[in-house]
């Protein structure tokens, strides 16, 4: 049996398309997401195999729990999924960087 989280699509203050067009699917109910899996809000049709997890970016009220980061194509490290933090690692893998360096400049961003 599935449990409800206290959210649900309605109750998003974030209302993209994507709601608007679900109900021609089917009804679309909250369920507990994977333990640890960071910010997004699961759902699921009755019956399916399956769920869909859903970040609202405007909402913005999941930074706490947000484990997320981002490694974009031209090698920034992300730190956060709305802003614009982000550790340059394209350049130091491209001076030979060893794992450990890499590690090192994470780690002072990060404290």
């Amino acid at each position: 049996m599935r449990k409800t989280s206290a959210r649900t699509p309605a109750r998003t203050s974030a209302r993209p398309k994507f709601w608007s067009g679900i109900g021609e699917i089917g009804a679309l109910h909250p369920i507990d997401g994977p333990p640890g899996n960071g910010p997004a809000r699961y759902y699921a049709f009755d019956g399916a195999a399956g769920s869909v997890g859903v970040i609202s970016p405007l909402s913005h009220d999941y930074c706490d729990t947000c484990n997320r980061v981002r490694l974009s194509a031209d090698g920034r490290l992300k730190l956060c999924l709305f802003g614009d933090h982000f550790i340059d690692l394209r350049t130091p893998v491209r001076e030979h960087a060893g794992e450990a360096r890499l590690i090192e400049i994470c780690a002072a961003r990060c404290t």
